[in-house]
């Protein structure tokens, strides 16, 4: 499943419908659930020690130039 690197993407619209629909159905706990019965099976994750991480990430359309950036409120490590 996803999208290949020739193919065509679809709308955004039809991503929203499609993520939508969804919501509405109780196939996103579903899927949730498999994937992290799987995540356990294969040892990626243990289930009596787990965090959830809510913090703000910021996302920019092109790279910003080192001199942007701003140094208070990134994680990266130069």
């Amino acid at each position: 499943m996803g999208f290949g690197f020739y193919n065509k993407l679809p709308r955004g619209a039809t991503l929203r419908w499609y993520f939508n629909k969804l919501v509405e159905s109780d196939n996103l706990e579903l899927i949730f659930q498999k994937l992290m019965e799987k995540a356990y099976k294969i040892d990626i994750i243990d289930p009596k020690a787990i965090a959830i991480d809510a913090s703000k990430l910021n996302c920019y359309e092109r790279a910003k130039p080192k001199t942007k950036i701003d140094k208070e409120n990134s994680n990266t490590i130069y």
